[in-house]
């Protein structure tokens, strides 16, 4: 090959990734803009919350924080404004890193925090590397907290986020849909299930308890940040359908380290107000409307003694 037909395939060579680069800039801008512009769903919902949301009382958790803790009953009882920053599917990964960020514009006067086995303690079968739990974090990589995360998930995750295509190809068509339609968003971040519990199976042996690295390193620095920022915070766990759970084990590390910190542990998971009992469950780990009511009422009795 001769000397300018070598230098013109290099240049090609150069100018293709060069293309690729500015593709890949160009669609993560136009990705940012939709992000930010959002008119409604779940994509204005969490980027309002990541950017801007203050909250006196804040809640975290995976679906049984979403759909048990009802923010307008909180709102009545104490006097305050509430949200609801449950995920489903999620846990203590997302939530640290919601927290710190609002933390960093203002002040909750209440953190409330539900855990789950799967979500916030354990290795979760379904997701062994923990990947899920940064996928809505990806967009935000640029913050700090948010960086720090998925670092600690995965190092190849946060170099990758740096493109805009890797970090937003799987959005793309629901970022234009709440970009371009006004798309409903859950009340006050809270998403309460209709009906009753039709047929109860047979509770599911969880499979071995396995503590996560990961989970209960994140786990340790949310209660660090109770003395951090002299925050009051009660953790919990909400009620479960089943009389004999076999997850339960599972919460004596939380409860560890609680207790570690000082931080009240409202444990409502064999509750008999709500153990048993069809009418208030939609299935058996979540309850129903009615049930999210309830139990709100009387977390919100417990909660109280605190705030005073």
């Amino acid at each position: 090959m001769r000397d300018s037909d070598m230098k013109r395939f290099l240049l090609n060579i150069i100018i293709f990734f060069l293309i690729i680069a500015l593709a890949d800039i160009c669609f993560g801008f136009v990705c940012e803009y939709l992000q930010g512009h959002a008119r409604g769903g779940a994509t204005r919902q969490f980027h309002d919350l990541m950017t801007k949301d203050c909250h006196e009382i804040i809640i975290l958790g995976s679906s049984r924080a979403r759909q048990h803790y009802d923010p307008t009953v909180i709102e009545q009882e104490l006097k305050m404004d509430c949200y609801n920053a449950g995920y489903d599917g999620n846990g203590v990964v997302l939530s640290y890193p919601i927290l710190v960020n609002m933390l960093g514009r203002c002040q909750p006067k209440l953190v409330i925090c539900d855990f789950t086995r799967n979500f916030d303690i354990m290795k979760n079968p379904h997701d062994i590397g923990n990947t899920r739990y940064i996928s809505k974090l990806k967009p935000y990589y640029r913050i700090p907290v948010v960086g720090e995360v998925i670092k600690s998930v995965s190092y190849a995750d946060y170099i990758q986020a740096h493109s805009g295509l890797y970090r937003h190809n799987s959005r793309i068509i629901v970022l234009l849909m709440n970009a371009f339609l006004k798309m409903k968003m859950d009340a006050k971040g809270f998403a309460p299930l209709r009906g009753k519990i039709t047929v109860v199976r047979p509770e599911q042996n969880p499979g071995e308890d396995i503590p996560d690295p990961i989970k209960l390193l994140w786990l340790r620095k949310l209660a660090e940040l109770k003395d951090q920022y002299d925050l009051k915070m009660v953790w919990a766990i909400s009620p479960t359908y089943y009389d004999h759970s076999l997850n339960y084990a599972s919460f004596a590390i939380t409860k560890e380290i609680a207790a570690s910190h000082g931080i009240p542990f409202l444990d409502y998971y064999y509750d008999p107000t709500f153990v048993g009992h069809k009418e208030l469950f939609r299935n058996p780990t979540h309850l129903n409307a009615e049930g999210a009511r309830m139990f709100t009422e009387r977390l919100v009795k417990d909660v109280k003694p605190i705030l005073e």
